[in-house]
């Protein structure tokens, strides 16, 4: 009876120990919270042992590989068996993180900018365009600029990010960049043809960087309102001073009213234009009954006034 009950216990140990190896499974994919690596993050099945420690993990959003022959010798000096298949060269384990990206830090470095003076319309950019700051999960984070020095004449900024979770110091990371100042445009709406008038609604606003508005681009909506454009125009595209003219009144070969005008009388004539003109120039016009070329100013369609008080100039044909 003894013997009987002896070579039961020892069946039922191996029985145990084929239920351990049975049980004690790799994980498909090893991701860890914590500092540290567990049996339990690595296997599932490992029942009691699952917080042995394994040893650091990687830092936040990094991996790091487990050699095997290591990990064999861990699990049997846990009292359990892996046996690792042949397709199992390392064991990856990577470590989760929350990341902090330029989306995250680009609102407070814009409003210590504002702080340190810079007004206006402005963009700011990072050096560091691919900003990542890896973190531990499970935590709240508060985030803050502590520093700011920012060069006016270069546009440069450099400044002290600090990452604060609870009661631990902060971490404190150096960041910096360039500020680019920005001003309003007034621009087309649709593509405005050659000879067409603008209108007010055919103006829209558009933010663009201070470096690239020329000298000649227009900044002011009302000097484009009523103004003709010289050359067929594409919409959101500076407009500049040379794409402009006034509105044509006379085109070439119309027939338009001339006034002579002195101080005891008006003289009304027809005249032939020479040339097209906008109000307040100068233009050529055919007297057809003389056969003569005068001149006079532009005051309405199809109108020409000559100046009261000057004597009727005549010009070499």
């Amino acid at each position: 009876m003894k013997h009987l009950l002896t070579a039961t216990v020892v069946a039922l140990g191996m029985l145990a120990s084929t239920a351990a190896m049975a049980e004690l499974r790799l994980k498909s994919r090893i991701v860890v919270t914590d500092s540290h690596i567990t049996l339990g993050d690595v296997f599932d099945g490992a029942g009691a042992a699952a917080g042995a420690n394994l040893g650091p993990a990687p830092e936040p959003g990094q991996k790091i590989a487990l050699r095997v022959p290591s990990i064999v010798a861990f699990v049997q000096a846990q009292g359990l068996t892996w046996v690792p298949g042949p397709a199992v060269g390392v064991i990856q384990v990577e470590r989760a993180s929350q990341t902090i990206g330029a989306a995250d830090v680009m609102p407070l470095i814009e409003r210590a900018l504002r702080k340190a003076g810079v007004d206006g319309l402005f963009a700011a950019e990072l050096r560091q365009r691919e900003l990542s700051i890896e973190l531990p999960v499970g935590k709240s984070y508060d985030l803050s600029i502590t520093a700011m020095n920012y060069d006016d004449a270069s546009g440069r900024f450099d400044a002290t990010l600090a990452i604060t979770a609870g009661n631990a110091a902060s971490r404190r990371i150096p960041v910096g960049g360039m500020v680019t100042r920005r001003l309003e445009i007034p621009v087309l709406a649709r593509t405005v043809a050659r000879g067409e008038t603008i209108r007010k609604n055919d103006i829209r606003w558009i933010e663009a960087d201070r470096s690239d508005a020329r000298h000649d681009v227009v900044l002011d909506a009302d000097l484009l309102i009523g103004q003709q454009a010289k050359r067929t125009m594409q919409a959101d595209r500076m407009v500049r001073v040379s794409d402009l003219q006034k509105p044509v009144l006379i085109q070439k070969n119309d027939l338009v009213t001339m006034i002579v005008a002195s101080a005891n009388m008006t003289l009304v004539m027809t005249g032939v234009a020479q040339e097209e003109g906008a109000a307040g120039e100068t233009v050529r016009l055919l007297n057809p009954k003389s056969k003569k070329t005068v001149q006079g100013v532009v005051t309405g369609v199809k109108e020409v006034r000559i100046p009261s008080g000057t004597p009727l100039q005549v010009a070499r044909n």
